[in-house]
């Protein structure tokens, strides 16, 4: 089958300004899809359009974008796309949605790995959630009757996790019972809580108010 690599480079560069504003890179960002001679549909980006947003809560407000596939925060500068450095010193926060990064490490496929981090709520024990965008190679039929699928980047299920150490990030278990190990000598006192306000252990709502009661003694 013909095969097309798609390939979109930012160029590279060095970029830097005061501490204080934090550093942003101008580096390479390579994506590469299997087209299979077709077009590529979707976008690896939560918000396609650049946003306001603020680093460290700086005074410079810049315009940025969270490349979900990649996991590149974007930075729209005159001279081109700059990014944010992977930090764990680093919080953005896009002022019309109030919505904050942080980096996290987390374990998976049997290694550490570091990603930007939507931050729920604030304190001890932080509530967080993982965006992910993942690429579908197309698919072609034989068959006269049915189209074609065409190669997809497409948002899958964010994923909740919790830090309450340093920047190492756990994801919260599905079962309530281990959900509620996560709390260990707390988990009484949690689970009343969720009781009393029928609470579940899924829903983004919920567990916010989970955690902010959680990190409220």
């Amino acid at each position: 089958m013909f095969k097309m690599l798609f390939f979109l480079l930012i160029s590279i560069s060095a970029y830097a300004q005061d501490v204080l504003d934090q550093d942003l890179i101008r580096g390479t960002v390579f994506k590469s899809f299997d087209l299979g001679g077709g077009a590529l549909v979707g976008t690896p980006y939560i918000n396609e359009e650049f946003l306001p947003a603020k680093i460290n809560d700086g005074k410079v407000l810049y315009f940025m974008r969270y490349d979900a596939y990649t996991n590149q925060m974007e930075a729209q500068q005159e001279d081109g796309i700059y990014l944010a450095p992977m930090s764990y010193n680093v919080t953005i926060n896009f002022t019309t949605t109030d919505k904050t990064y942080q980096v996290f490490d987390y374990f998976v496929d049997g290694e550490f790995t570091t990603e930007f981090f939507v931050v729920l709520t604030k304190g001890r024990h932080k509530l967080l959630v993982l965006e992910d965008v993942k690429f579908f190679e197309g698919v072609k039929t034989r068959s006269t009757l049915k189209e074609d699928t065409p190669p997809t980047l497409k948002r899958v299920t964010d994923k909740f996790f919790v830090s309450q150490a340093d920047h190492n990030a756990v994801e919260l278990p599905r079962k309530k019972n281990d959900f509620l190990s996560l709390f260990k000598e707390d988990a009484e006192k949690i689970e009343a809580y969720m009781k009393k306000e029928k609470l579940g252990n899924k829903s983004k709502e919920d567990l916010i108010k989970i955690f902010e009661f959680y990190n409220s003694f």
